[in-house]
């Protein structure tokens, strides 16, 4: 019994291996269907040199019957097979019926019948052309922020675009779109742009267009902005206060901006001092704007014209005989050349009446002083005035003194 049944075995084993090898090794002519055979274009090169492009969409597919040995078709795959398509042989726009060649690996293989026969190709002229790069803002960044629209910087200054000839001359610049809204922080990124129409609306259809541009870096600052208030101070003298004259600004604030650190604790600017003991009449001068570092004025105001109007006061001149040395360092003696010296005083007339030569004084400071003879400033003391009379001497004065070793 046991060998009838391994009989039988080895007989299935033996027509199997007969019916495998005529299957595989010396096989029979049969045929089958290939599905989605990528179709293939030859000649893009000569198409584009005659002024003309593709439209349709390339990523074609067709269906291909093989005859051929079976061993030969089941080790086939449809990525295998391709449909070609000559290009070279369109030589004006429009649509076009294509025939194509089937090409198959090896020469054992015959082409039956394909699906389709022929293939419809959409074919335009094509052009190229250099579109600017323009920014565009959307929306407003909060109260106290200030865009430099005018300082933002672009990564290229244009985008080459290629495509259908017909769409090409509808595209006048290329938008790139900056969004502002609750920005408060200076802007660098990449950003995408859009292909738009001498109105600046977006052309519809650019799907057959290409560009040698993906995201453009887009520089943009944003920073703080504020008022800043000009100061100045008066320096009394002359027989002048602040409460005896008049200073007026032709601009009393101006508009700045800066980094966050820059700006901070900066609500006013010095325009410096005004010393009255120089000023012997109304005077108009021009003082420049000094801002501190990172710090940019936006309003362009880069100097500031001030008025100075003097009430009238007499004037007197006295020729004054008395010097008197200050901060003199005791290691040194100092000799005042100078035995006179002629001084104007400003004040009113009754307060000068009473003034004599003898009730004024040159002081000269020699702090810090060393050995030599040199010009030294001087100022103007004057004995006997009461309480809320005010005299000053006008001008600066100097004396030539020497300074020796004790």
């Amino acid at each position: 019994m046991k060998s009838k049944i391994w009989t039988a075995v080895l007989s299935l084993v033996i027509a199997f291996g007969l019916w495998a090898y005529v299957i595989t090794v010396d096989s029979p002519e049969t045929d089958s269907n290939f599905y989605n055979v990528p179709v293939v274009f030859e000649g893009e090169t000569i198409l584009r040199e005659r002024g003309l492009m593709l439209t349709s969409d390339t990523d074609m597919t067709v269906t291909v019957k093989l005859s051929g040995k079976r061993r030969d078709l089941n080790s086939l795959k449809s990525s295998d097979i391709a449909a070609v398509v000559d290009l070279s042989q369109v030589t004006q726009a429009g649509e076009r019926i294509m025939s194509y060649t089937v090409s198959v690996p090896g020469n054992n293989l015959e082409v039956i019948s394909r699906n389709p026969e022929a293939i419809t190709l959409q074919v335009t002229e094509w052009a190229t052309k250099e579109i600017p790069l323009e920014l565009v803002y959307n929306g407003r960044v909060p109260e106290g922020y200030y865009v430099d629209k005018q300082n933002a910087t672009v990564e290229h200054s244009s985008v080459t675009v290629t495509g259908p000839k017909a769409i090409i001359n509808k595209i006048e610049e290329a938008q790139i779109s900056v969004d502002l809204n609750g920005r408060t922080e200076t802007i660098i990124e990449k950003l995408r742009y859009s292909l738009c129409d001498a109105d600046g609306e977006p052309i519809e259809d650019v799907s057959t267009v290409t560009t040698d541009l993906g995201e453009v870096l887009v520089s943009v600052s944003i920073l703080p902005i504020k008022d800043v208030k000009l100061t100045y101070t008066v320096i009394p003298g002359g027989g002048l206060t602040e409460a005896d004259i008049t200073v007026t600004l032709d601009y009393d604030t101006i508009t700045v901006v800066g980094s966050p650190a820059a700006l901070a604790g900066l609500d006013e600017l010095s325009l410096g001092s005004f010393d009255l003991g120089t000023f012997t009449e109304s005077a108009q001068i021009r003082v420049p704007i000094k801002l501190p570092e990172g710090v940019t004025n936006q309003t362009g105001i880069l100097e500031v014209t001030v008025d100075i109007t003097i009430p009238e006061r007499e004037t007197r001149e006295f020729t004054v005989t008395n010097f008197r040395s200050e901060n003199l360092p005791e290691r040194l003696t100092a000799q005042i050349h100078q035995k006179m010296l002629t001084v104007t005083l400003r004040g009113l007339g009754p307060v000068l009446d009473r003034i004599r030569p003898e009730d004024i004084t040159v002081v000269v400071d020699f702090t810090d002083v060393e050995p030599g003879v040199a010009s030294f400033a001087a100022r103007i003391e004057i004995a006997g005035l009461e309480e809320g009379e005010d005299v000053g001497a006008v001008d600066t004065y100097s004396v030539i003194a020497g300074i020796t070793e004790a």
